[in-house]
C-alpha cells in the first residue's frame, strides 16, 4: 500500500484506527462524490480558502500533479465534481479545494451549503523529497 512514483501520495494508510490523522501539524485531505443537490437554501459564511499551504503545497501543484497521474493509494478513477479538500491543522486552520471537471483537476469547490457529498477516502499527504 501506499506506492507510487508521484512526487506526492495521497495516503490513507496513515489515518489512525479512530480516524484521525496523526501525528499533529500535518498535512490532511477528503475526498468526495457529489450525489445531489439540496432544495432549500442556506445563508451563511464559508472560511475562504487558501492557494498556498507552504512546503510547495499549492492548489496549482497539486492539480499538476494529479493531471499527470494516480497519486492515491487506492484504485480510484474520477468522477465529474469529485472533490479534494487538503488542508492543515497548525496554529491556524487553513486548507483549499480541487475539483474534478472537463477531465482535469482544478481549483474549485461545489457549492458550499446546497452540495451533498459521499465521502470516498480521507488520509494525509505525504510529500516526497
Amino acid at each position: 500500500m501506499c506506492e507510487n512514483t508521484s512526487q506526492i501520495k495521497f495516503c490513507t494508510c496513515i489515518v489512525t484506527s479512530e480516524g484521525t490523522p496523526d501525528p499533529k501539524n500535518t498535512y490532511m485531505w477528503v475526498l468526495s462524490r457529489l450525489v445531489g443537490l439540496k432544495k432549500e437554501h442556506l445563508i451563511g459564511r464559508v472560511m475562504g480558502p487558501t492557494q498556498d499551504l507552504g512546503s510547495g503545497i499549492t492548489a496549482e501543484t497539486i492539480a499538476q500533479l494529479l493531471n499527470e497521474g494516480n497519486c492515491f493509494d487506492f484504485d480510484y478513477t474520477p468522477s465529474k465534481d469529485d472533490t479534494l479538500n487538503i488542508s492543515i491543522r497548525s496554529d491556524s486552520y487553513q486548507y483549499f479545494t480541487l475539483i474534478f471537471r472537463g477531465q482535469k483537476w482544478e481549483e474549485g469547490n461545489n457549492p458550499s451549503f446546497i452540495s451533498i457529498k459521499e465521502q470516498i477516502a480521507k488520509g494525509m499527504l505525504e510529500i516526497k523529497p
